[in-house]
Formats: C-alpha cells, structure tokens, sequence
C-alpha cells in the first residue's frame, strides 16, 4: 500500500505512533532532555523524506512550527526549496557512496543573515540496508563572519577600507580580458596627493590619516561602480577606469577629479587645500602588460610633480 492509497485514519494513526516514538526517546536516559537543550538541530529524515525524529535549538529554518511539528511531513514541504534541493542531493550521495555529506548554507532569521552547516550522515536499520539520512545543522555565523573579516583585511587597506594593491590587480587582469573580448581600452591613474608630508609633520598623522581617509572618499564617489581606488601605500592611490573607448574618456575622468579637489578639505576646524599630480597609462595602446603600466603611469606622474605639480600626463616615450 503506498502513501496515496492510505486512509485518512491510516495516515492519523501513523503519525500519532511517530509521536510516540519521539516523545520515548525524549524520556529515555534524559536523551531528550540533552537534545532539547543544545543549539544544534538533530534530525531524521526516512529513506522517503519524512521527517521521523526532530529535535531542534532555537533555529528552525525560519518556520513557525514546533519540532514536533515536522514529524510526519516530507522535508520538501517543510524546508525552503534551495536548502531542500541540498538535502535532497547529500541524502541520494549518502545512500550511494555511504558516506557523511557536508554543505553551508545562508538563512534570513529575522532580517538578519546566519549561516548554518548541515552534516547528512547515512542510518541503516538493522539488516544493514540505507534507512535514512541524520542530520545535524550547526548555526556557524561567527566563523562566516570572521572568515569574512579576514578575507576583507587581506584585500583591503586597513586605513581607507580601499582596495589594497593586489585586488587591484586582480581587478586589473579582469579589465584586460574583457578589454580584449569586447575591443575597448584601460585607463590605469596613479594619483599623488601634493604636499602631504607637509601637512603630516605640520599638523600630525592623525590629521594626515583623515586626510588620506577624506581623498579615497572623494575619489571613490566620483567614479562608476565599474570603476576601481585603490590605496597603495603613503599618499598614493591608483585608479582602474574600464571600459573607456579612447584616452579622452580618460581625460574627461580626470579633469572632474583635479575640479573636485579643488574644493579644501575641511579637518578639525582647518581647511587644508589638496591638489594632486596624476600620471596616466592606456591599455593596450601604451603598453600591454599590468607592471609595465603602472611603471608608465609612475613616470608620467613624476613628470608632472617636477613641472610643478597640480596637473596630470599621459605617459609619453
């Protein structure tokens, strides 16, 4: 008799034993007590999908039901579709290779983002036969976060929050390619910020870091999201304009930066007037390889500081 040809009392019957089963467990040794008590979710899921045990900790798949709720329900009824397709996928490689299966995955709980790790492990009964999958779900949010964290600070400079000198690049490798694919050009910008060592022995490293702060700010609101600042170290920032069909696009960039800057900067009840030196570099018309333009974009912006500085240059051989 499979599960449509069965009674409505039938299916009543079966899930008021199921119940029963749950609730000895619960009594047995203080089993149940210890489940109940811990944060992790523990549950068994038959060879048919149906939720046979559930014990659960204060996450419960953004549901409204009780973990005596699930038991008697198919699990594709009960948990969201992307985490149903990922219990269903480990249960079919459980029963194949007998092995536990693994996967991570993201749940708003209350408007707020928590990770969870669930770990299928294979049950067979008693002649040895695939019965099941046990599934143990763990709440991993302070390890997402700190993997996150970490992954931020290896890319990233700790003063500005701006991209460090090797997301710049692999940034810059990306713009190649799809310069290539798509037949447009790479403006590459080295900016020096004027007379900085001035204000930093004048006025102290903590005026200089608001500074510093300040510029990557201006700069960053006045590119495109495509468009990438970068902080390489001192006072020197790069920046990676994509998808540019010539050099005058570049120029247009630059002239709004130098008219931006003109503006002071106003820090602890100081205006501190910022101008820049920019050195520029076009891919692939000037040279074709990451190292080679940032030495042509270097050179062309000590070109300008020796002319005075406040101006910028495309890098000419």
């Amino acid at each position: 008799m499979n599960d449509n040809q069965k009674t409505k009392a039938q299916l009543i019957q079966e899930l008021q034993s199921l119940r029963k089963e749950v609730a000895s467990i619960k009594q047995d040794n203080g089993l149940g007590a210890v489940l109940t008590s811990i944060d992790d979710i523990v549950f068994f899921i038959n060879r048919g999908g149906i939720f046979k045990y559930f014990f659960g900790g204060p996450y419960r798949f953004d549901t409204a039901l009780e973990p005596d709720q699930f038991i008697g329900k198919h699990f594709k009824e009960i948990l969201p579709q992307d985490i149903a397709l990922q219990i269903q996928d480990s249960m079919e490689k459980a029963e194949t290779t007998g092995n536990s299966q693994e996967f991570d995955y993201k749940l708003a709980l209350k408007g707020i983002d928590e990770w969870f790790n669930a770990k299928v492990s294979p049950f067979k009964n008693n002649s040895g036969n695939f019965d099941g999958i046990t599934v143990v779900v763990r709440n991993i949010t302070v390890r997402k976060r700190m993997e996150e964290a970490t992954r931020f600070r290896a890319l990233h400079d700790p003063l500005t929050n701006l991209p460090n000198r090797e997301l710049f690049n692999d940034r810059f490798k990306l713009a190649m390619a799809q310069a290539q694919r798509n037949k447009n050009k790479v403006a590459l910008m080295m900016v020096d910020l004027d007379y900085f060592k001035k204000i930093n022995d004048s006025y102290g490293h903590d005026v200089g870091d608001r500074v510093l702060i300040e510029a990557g700010t201006r700069l960053s609101n006045l590119l495109r999201k495509s468009d990438t600042v970068a902080r390489v170290g001192g006072d020197e920032f790069l920046l990676l304009i994509p998808e540019i069909r010539d050099g005058n696009e570049g120029t247009i960039v630059v002239n709004k930066i130098m008219q931006s800057f003109q503006e002071p900067f106003k820090i602890k009840n100081h205006n501190f007037p910022i101008t820049l030196s920019i050195g520029i570099a076009i891919y692939p018309d000037d040279v074709e390889t990451i190292d080679a333009l940032l030495k042509m974009a270097d050179i062309a912006m000590y070109q300008v500081k020796k002319k005075g500085r406040n101006s910028y240059k495309r890098y000419k051989p």
